[in-house]
């Protein structure tokens, strides 16, 4: 389908001017000038010749055409796009502005062009775009003022502005691309689209994506999820989404942000998210000089200070870990100073010259696991930057299997040392921090997705659904001790607890609860019960009992109060264009605070929710196997229920009580809304 955008051997300019400062002359003087081999049709009803190029008056006259670029006022596009249909161009990039992006007339536009290209079955990119370039054919169908080198970086855009910034970056930084598509108001097209086209493209080897919003998220996550096992994906995800806006009252509803829903997304999907575009690019380089680099780090430096401060910045990482090199030290003991020892990080000596660099080199080629290098060098007096670069250059040619990755922190004196190793487009860093948390994120579920097997939606057994089935016969918050019930059903622990509903009935249902207990109400409407002062805690005795009943609304709900260690939340809301999302992080208070909340794109592998649950700083740190396996069958649980119930719209268990002295878990406060 983008066949022919990409790689077209005829291309019509219509719209094309004379003045190459206006969009359809500077579009015309870019195609010129990349180098483009195939027939190009500049259309202009009033000129005869533009930029010494025979022009054509209207779309009719010219000789068949694989590709049109589209840049003429926002009115006359649709008509364009039914000359197009006539003469059979069957593609097409729309340039023009004026579109969705200024709302109602403009809305209406679009909507006229998305109707005559699916009429005359053309593909349309734009409106609203930069247009896109390929490095592999020299096509630059755009009115970028920069051409990229040639790389394996495919970058695809909704900013046109980010495509000229980016790629000017690259320029100057040794970085290439393969293919730079600029998107748009994505009319037809979108980055589905294109990232199924790209999975096929030979010439790229990393796919990066800036995006604004993500518009067909279960579409996005099975795209970028193909594209993985393949290559590399990268995503800056920016501004503020449509998605997962839905009003509610719960913990889960209310936490449901966009960001997190786009967090979920792309984590979902197995691409890698960055949070600047530094980092993007940073991280984009990286791996396209190599495409799966080894989380195991050796650390190289010739200044003792940069060793230590590695071995503290590493140790925080989510993903690196130190190589062992017990098997390699006798050997690296003999090419540097004595009076040095054999660490890693490794410090060789601030009079290390290139050739030190190389014997150190030379011995780590013969370890067997593949390795990540950072090799730190500072300008000192006898330090040869140059063939230090030169070094690297060969290391990194002559090997596959390990990777170094330089970081040469100065200024004036390394500049050449920076050319010689951006010449051949290998990322080279300027500071430690930076050339560390760029490898951290290029290692993100490189293997992990792997791992994970396909996805399941089991359900409940049918006993167990025939307990819970009468619960969501009515919409809206059920009861608590319905909500309670369907915690028991699936195999959450709830305390002991009984319902009243007048205080008479004290003196009958509550002698087998041992004190202290906590009263609160069960109707289903009252959410948020702390803020509404309807759950009463430490309650010492049967007279406090009574007199605490008068005050809460009814029925009331009384519980044994629990002791915990901690708190966790565990929460689900479906959205009409996500799907289900599983919210998992601290609970209590803390929920959505600490960075601890974070959503989940449903159905979960075990293999996932293992992930999940380990991937918590907090719950890998302190929580026993045990615990962890609980929370595992909880998660399966809750997911079983939310496969079973299709009317379940949000459901909370919060907070979810851990002790660890006794290894419990259980869960006091649940709340479900039916739909």
């Amino acid at each position: 389908m983008l066949e022919k955008i990409f790689n077209p051997q005829s291309v019509a300019i219509i719209g094309a001017s004379r003045d190459s400062q206006k969009v359809g002359g500077a579009i015309l003087e870019n195609l010129i000038q990349s180098g483009f081999s195939g027939d190009v049709y500049p259309v202009n009803p009033k000129a005869e010749n533009i930029q010494e190029i025979k022009s054509w008056h209207n779309v009719s006259e010219i000789p068949k055409a694989d590709l049109a670029i589209i840049a003429v006022p926002a009115l006359l596009v649709s008509q364009v796009l039914e000359e197009c249909g006539k003469a059979n161009i069957k593609s097409a990039i729309i340039i023009s502005s004026g579109f969705s992006e200024i709302g109602g007339s403009g809305q209406v536009l679009e909507n006229k062009i998305i109707e005559t290209a699916k009429k005359n079955n053309i593909t349309c990119l734009g409106p609203n775009c930069l247009g896109i370039i390929n490095t592999a054919n020299k096509l630059n169908a755009s009115f970028s003022s920069a051409f990229p080198k040639k790389g394996k970086i495919a970058l695809i855009s909704q900013s046109g502005a980010i495509i000229s910034a980016l790629m000017d970056w690259g320029n100057q930084n040794g970085m290439g691309f393969s293919k730079i598509i600029s998107l748009g108001n994505k009319a037809l097209l979108d980055e589905i689209d294109v990232l199924r086209f790209l999975e096929k493209d030979k010439q790229t080897k990393v796919v990066t994506l800036y995006l604004e919003e993500i518009s067909k998220p279960q579409k996005f996550i099975d795209i970028v999820r193909s594209v993985r096992r393949k290559k590399p994906v990268i995503v800056y995800k920016a501004g503020v989404s449509r998605i997962g806006q839905n009003v509610s009252q719960s913990h889960t509803g209310a936490l449901a942000t966009e960001d997190r829903v786009a967090d979920a997304i792309i984590r979902k999907s197995g691409a890698i998210r960055v949070h600047t575009i530094e980092k993007f690019l940073q991280t984009a380089q990286l791996l396209s000089s190599h495409p799966k680099p080894s989380r195991k780090i050796f650390v190289i430096s010739n200044a003792g200070g940069l060793a230590v401060s590695s071995a503290d910045i590493i140790s925080l990482t989510k993903n690196l870990e130190f190589l062992n090199i017990d098997s390699i030290k006798d050997s690296i003991q003999k090419v540097i100073p004595s009076f040095l020892s054999v660490h890693n990080p490794l410090d060789i000596g601030g009079d290390a010259n290139s050739k030190r660099y190389d014997d150190v080199f030379n011995i780590l080629e013969k370890e067997k696991v593949p390795v990540t290098v950072f090799m730190m060098v500072t300008p000192q007096k006898m330090t040869d930057m140059d063939n230090i670069a030169l070094s690297i250059k060969k290391f990194n040619k002559r090997n596959k299997k390990h990777f170094i990755l330089p970081v040469f922190m100065g200024g004036k004196s390394i500049q050449k040392a920076y050319k010689i190793l951006q010449k051949e487009k290998y990322p080279v860093f300027g500071f430690l921090g930076d050339a560390i948390e760029s490898l951290d994120l290029a290692t993100v579920s490189t293997d992990k997705l792997e791992k994970i097997k396909k996805n399941t939606q089991q359900k409940l057994s049918d006993a167990k659904k025939q307990l819970s089935q009468d619960v969501f016969k009515n919409n809206g918050w059920i009861a608590l001790d319905q909500s309670l019930s369907v915690a028991d059903t699936i195999g959450i622990s709830v305390p002991k607890s009984v319902v009243i509903n007048d205080v008479v009935e004290l003196n009958n249902k509550t002698w087998k609860l041992q004190f202290p207990v906590v009263a609160k109400t069960a109707v289903g409407d009252i959410v948020h019960k702390v803020k509404n002062n309807q759950v009463i805690c430490n309650i010492k005795n049967q007279k406090d009992l009574i007199n605490v009943c008068q005050k809460i609304q009814k029925p009331i709900l009384i519980q044994e109060q629990l002791e915990k260690d901690l708190e966790l939340i565990i929460g689900a809301k479906r959205d009409d264009k996500v799907g289900t999302m599983l919210m998992f992080g601290l609970g209590g208070i803390f929920a959505g605070e600490l960075g601890q909340v974070k959503f989940h794109i449903l159905p979960l592998s075990d293999e996932e929710i293992k992930l999940i649950i380990n991937n918590n700083p907090i719950i890998q740190k302190i929580f026993s196997d045990s615990l962890k396996e609980e929370l595992l069958r909880i998660i399966v649980q809750i997911q079983k229920l939310l496969t079973t119930f299709s009317q379940i719209s949000e459901i909370d268990f919060n907070p979810i009580m851990i002790n660890f002295h006794d290894e419990t878990i259980v869960c006091p406060d649940v709340k479900v809304f039916v739909k």
